[in-house]
């Protein structure tokens, strides 16, 4: 083992760039070499049991554009690096294809999920304010003029709500882009219990020049409310009505509603459909 003696070692490919770079890697280059050498036996039989390897870096920010980087002007890098060696035979790969894309930075909003883990008879009672309502998010040009906003997922921790709340969410990313600022927004919503709620209203005709006369001309509006809205709920906010068809049918027309009530939930309507008649 005292002798020369032939071998296959690996050498660690690191890629480093500074924070301040304009481009960014986007194809996923080998991480290792694997290097044909000749040295002491002795020496590379205790560099192969060294958990510790090798280590050869790659500057980024020295390389301008995409296109192959050759690994034939590192062997001087490996000799000083690798106890006993006399001579490096080859290196594979010869060429590491790196593919660069542009950084480019934009500002997008904070979406929260569209239904929150609410305990059951509990509601929203107030508008969800998000601190701060967007950020800075910076990435490869060709994901960043994809993304319209950033999904923040909701804790699971925090279980179902059932009152109200600040919280603070730390935003995490899928590795295709980063905040460059913002870690973390702040969330603050009102909850309260429900209540039940009920108008009878007439329904109105629409789209129809004629004297169309409904059976029955009224519906039970009903739907649940946060307690603490319970009193600004007026019957005005609803506005029950059918459309009649185009052609003529003995169907029964179904009960739509409109509503800019805020916060109410579970609206339903009885009758759900009503009968008409064509007054001549």
């Amino acid at each position: 083992m005292t002798e020369a003696f032939d071998t296959k070692l690996t050498v660690q490919v690191e890629y480093t760039t500074s924070e301040n770079a304009n481009k960014v890697l986007i194809n996923k280059p080998t991480s290792e070499l694997d290097v044909h050498v000749k040295g002491n036996g002795w020496e590379l039989l205790g560099y192969k049991l060294n958990p510790t390897k090798a280590k050869f870096e790659i500057d980024l920010d020295n390389i301008e554009r995409s296109g192959a980087f050759s690994t034939q002007g590192v062997k001087s890098i490996i000799l000083s690096q690798i106890p006993g060696l006399s001579q490096i035979r080859s290196i594979w790969p010869e060429e590491i294809y790196l593919e660069f894309e542009s950084l480019i930075e934009k500002k997008v909003p904070i979406s929260l999920p569209e239904e929150l883990p609410i305990a059951q008879g509990f509601g929203i009672a107030s508008s969800i304010i998000v601190t701060p309502d967007s950020l800075a998010v910076k990435g490869p040009k060709s994901v960043i003029e994809n993304i319209t906003k950033h999904k923040v997922m909701w804790p699971a921790n925090l279980g179902l709500l059932n009152k109200s709340q600040r919280v603070i969410i730390p935003l995490t990313f899928n590795g295709k882009y980063n905040a460059t600022t913002t870690k973390e927004i702040r969330v603050a919503f009102t909850i309260d219990q429900l209540s039940e709620m009920s108008f009878n209203l007439g329904i109105e005709v629409k789209k129809s020049k004629k004297n169309i006369l409904l059976i029955p001309a009224k519906t039970k509006v009903k739907f649940l409310v946060p307690i603490s809205l319970y009193e600004t709920i007026k019957p005005q906010m609803f506005s029950p009505y059918v459309e009649l068809p185009t052609l003529n049918t003995e169907d029964l027309l179904p009960v739509l509603i409109k509503t800019n009530a805020p916060f109410v939930q579970n609206i339903s309507l009885q009758p759900e459909f009503v009968n008409y008649i064509i007054a001549e």
